[in-house]
């Protein structure tokens, strides 16, 4: 066989290729998985104190300021004309420098980025534990391992802030549910990390500094990079090899492609990143949530001291009580304090913004603001939702008693008005009786004054009434003649005269017609029409000319019993159609109108 020896040769230089490309791989992967695994460790739940919290932001604040940052220091918190602490502890919005001369002061233009407010809280809460606490606790209080987290956890919340009883007891009721709840992350960080913790890292790296999760993304992906030089130094020399010059002899050609083998080392060193990814998202998110529980509960804390601080402060400058109370001074009670709740949430709120600027300084890992966002959502809520119940409480019992004073001052007034009214009905029954009394005088002498000249009068009369009687006897006599005459027409005309409201058939226009209402008289055959019985009574005119409705003939209606018809003996006048407003009412007329076309002017 000719061609036997070069194509085994070939063969030959493939498998030499193949073994040390695979060999060159498997290096690369275990560079990186070892880099990463000495460059992060894995987190170990620790109790968050105040001297934990102290020791990580007074290094971070020299750490900024060995990097020229001016703006993040150490500053005490006094109380004097040039500290930056108001009267809450918080940062002050301005801060006052000297530059050189005394009365020479300038506001400086850049607010610090660390609201040092909370942070001087803990300071000051952390030497009180060094001093009174140092001796009760274990000094290794730092290392606490994953499968005794929730203990450890238990143990360092126990301290309270910074080891205090007092706080201790204030944040008990928090301690139990995070004790009973440690479990469940417990768990789930031992599952994301348990290959991370059994991952050998060899000696040779065992003076590589390490940072313990959780960690910046920014961080993770600094050492993601350098965990890349590392596999690129290990695999670009051979493959810059392999793109040189070509061999003399073609047996010792290499006809394998890397690349698919260089592919899924890719995906290999992914799969590890994102593993580290996801034990760093659930380290920062248990980190950040019990970093948050404790800030919450020292923010607790300090909004009580502070409160009681203000309202020491309000009093001792004679502003304890608001200017819309009502102070009963007769009953001698107290004010109900209207004016506390928004103290309450003004000093929350600042110890709401130094808990988020501490928290934001210390935070690490993706979920920080997730966290944050979260817990805003959840207990800072329920906290502002609890004070504004104990706002609405106290403002309901201000309002009850409010109310109670303001019926019984209403009843007062009520009581004085009626009392007032009774001295004016007094006064005004006494100026009756002096009116009636000067009336009274008025009167006798007035009808005395009648008397004499009725007395005259009547003197005079009965001379002229012996001259008048015969003219007197014979005109009385006319009149009681013509009142009788006059009453026997009356009873005449009165069988012959009826009156009523009828309504009458109109046309409006050529297509439409109405029935209109008016009150009609009937005297012999005569008709007349008001618009109204008042007129009629009143003697006014009428409405129409009046109808002599003799020789008409009355017919009653098919259709309505309630309708007359008066239908004129002679073409060319007009035809009546009445409606009367009932079946008693139409009889009557009926029978009137009856008489009324057979009446002659006899």
């Amino acid at each position: 066989m000719p061609d036997g020896p070069p194509v085994v040769l070939q063969r030959v230089v493939t498998n030499v290729f193949a073994g040390h490309w695979q060999e060159l791989v498997q290096r690369a992967f275990k560079a990186y998985c070892d880099l990463l695994h000495a460059r992060l460790a894995v987190y170990e739940r620790a109790p968050i104190t105040a001297e934990y919290l102290v020791d990580v932001t007074e290094r971070k604040l020299k750490a900024n300021q060995a990097q020229d940052n001016q703006h993040s220091a150490v500053v005490n918190a006094g109380q004097g004309n040039f500290s930056v602490f108001d009267e809450f502890g918080n940062l002050k919005k301005q801060q006052v420098s000297e530059d050189g001369a005394e009365d020479s002061m300038v506001t400086a233009a850049n607010p610090a980025p660390l609201n040092t407010g909370l942070f001087s809280f803990l300071k000051n809460r952390a030497g009180r534990a060094l001093s009174k606490q140092l001796s009760r606790f274990p000094t290794n209080r730092w290392s606490t391992s994953i499968r005794s987290g929730g203990q450890a956890t238990a143990q360092g919340d126990n301290r309270g802030l910074g080891g205090i009883l007092e706080d201790a007891e204030a944040a008990e009721a928090e301690l139990l549910e995070e004790a009973n709840a440690a479990q469940s992350p417990d768990l789930l960080l031992a599952r994301c990390t348990a290959s991370i913790t059994r991952y050998s890292v060899p000696m040779e790296y065992l003076n590589t500094p390490s940072e313990a999760m959780p960690v910046n993304v920014a961080v993770l992906d600094t050492m993601h990079a350098e965990g890349l030089e590392e596999v690129n130094a290990l695999l670009k020399p051979f493959l810059v090899d392999l793109r040189g010059p070509v061999p003399s002899s073609p047996e010792l050609a290499c006809s394998l492609d890397f690349h698919v083998g260089k592919k899924n080392l890719w995906a290999k060193l992914v799969r590890v990143r994102k593993r580290f990814e996801r034990a760093n998202e659930v380290s920062s998110a248990i980190f950040c949530g019990e970093l948050l529980r404790y800030l919450h509960s020292v923010v607790l804390r300090k909004n009580e001291t502070d409160t009681e601080d203000q309202q020491q402060q309000q009093q001792l400058r004679g502003r304890a009580v608001s200017s819309v109370m009502l102070v009963d001074k007769k009953s001698g009670n107290a004010p109900v304090a209207l004016t506390r709740v928004p103290l309450e949430l003004l000093t929350y709120k600042n110890n709401l913004e130094a808990m988020v600027s501490q928290y934001n300084f210390v935070a690490r890992g993706p979920q920080a603001a997730t966290v944050l966002a979260g817990f805003l959502n959840g207990p800072v809520r329920c906290q502002l939702q609890r004070l504004t119940e104990q706002e609405y409480d106290r403002f309901t019992a201000a309002w009850d008693e409010k109310e109670s004073r303001i019926q019984e001052l209403e009843e007062s007034l009520e009581d004085k008005e009626r009392q007032v009214k009774h001295i004016t009905k007094a006064n005004a029954e006494w100026g009756r009786q002096e009116r009636e009394t000067v009336a009274g005088i008025e009167q006798a002498h007035a009808e005395q004054v009648r008397s004499l000249q009725d007395a005259i009068r009547s003197t005079e009369a009965k001379i002229e009434g012996a001259l008048s009687d015969q003219q007197v006897l014979y005109q009385s006599t006319m009149q009681a003649t013509r009142h009788t005459i006059d009453t026997v027409d009356k009873v005449a005309d009165k069988g012959r005269i009826v009156s009523g409201y009828l309504e009458r058939y109109e046309k409006a226009h050529v297509f439409s017609s109405r029935w209109r209402q008016y009150f009609y008289v009937l005297k012999h055959a005569t008709l007349t029409c008001y618009k109204s019985k008042s007129e009629y009574e009143e003697r006014g005119p009428p409405f129409e000319r009046p109808i002599s409705i003799s020789g008409y003939r009355v017919v009653q209606s098919r259709t309505d019993e309630l309708k007359i018809k008066l239908i004129p003996p002679e073409a060319g006048h007009q035809m009546l159609r009445f409606r009367a407003p009932a079946s008693v009412g139409r009889e009557t007329w009926m029978k009137r109108f009856a008489e009324a076309t057979q009446f002659s002017g006899q």
